[in-house]
């Protein structure tokens, strides 16, 4: 299933430090879509990778900011490498 991918996917980016997973699973919906969500929480950083069973992916990974810090724009690159075999 698409959920055990993200959690799977979510644990490989992170490492073995994660402190609490969260997983969800909902639906499928009245229209077939079933959802995957699996939250990771690190002391104050957080890694969340939805996926769904129209093939989409989402990766974001959450920093805390202190109160009045600005928050900089900074561009990365993300390689998530996949084979059909475990799909």
């Amino acid at each position: 299933m698409k959920s055990s991918i993200a959690a799977l996917l979510a644990l490989a980016l992170n490492g073995p430090s994660a402190i609490a997973w969260e997983t969800t699973v909902e639906g499928p919906d009245v229209f077939g879509k079933t959802t995957g969500v699996a939250v990771e929480f690190n002391g104050d950083k957080s890694m969340v990778v939805q996926c769904d069973s129209d093939d989409k992916l989402f990766v974001a990974f959450i920093l805390r900011k202190k109160q009045f810090e600005e928050v900089i724009d900074i561009p990365a690159k993300l390689f998530i490498k996949t084979t059909d075999d475990h799909l």
